[in-house]
């Protein structure tokens, strides 16, 4: 199977060990996503609400 990747300038075509020693390689991480920032967004807590149930649709 052969990927195609694209980047801002260029298109390569891989293989999938290609790709799988990509996301390995500590060093390809850091030379080719330097200026990229990471963030993560964590959502807020969620409460539960207090709902009313017809009792002819219970079990």
């Amino acid at each position: 199977m052969k990927f195609k990747l694209f980047t801002q300038n260029s298109e390569l075509i891989c293989t999938s060990k290609e790709v799988w020693g990509a996301f390995n390689d500590s060093d390809f991480a850091a030379t080719h996503h330097k200026d990229e920032e990471v963030i993560y967004h964590k959502p807020k807590k969620m409460t539960p609400k207090k709902v009313q149930v017809d009792d002819s649709l219970k079990r």
